[in-house]
């Protein structure tokens, strides 16, 4: 049973990380850009760096919950 609630939470943990990856920065790009476009004194950068940082820490979290 542990086996299989490790298998599950890798395999969310791989769903979440293409959505974001995907279609979360698009959307996320489009609408701050249109935000940021109406406001002279705002400027945005896109980073997907902190994205890809946060990566290694769920998969961690999602085979360490399951052991405990």
């Amino acid at each position: 049973m542990k086996t299989v609630i490790l298998g599950k939470g890798l395999w969310y943990t791989v769903i979440t990380v293409i959505i974001t990856l995907t279609m979360g920065s698009l959307i996320t790009y489009g609408i701050v850009t249109e935000i940021a476009y109406q406001m002279w004194f705002f400027t945005y950068y896109f980073m997907i760096t902190p994205v890809l940082i946060c990566i290694p820490d769920l998969i961690l979290m999602s085979i360490i919950i399951p052991i405990i």
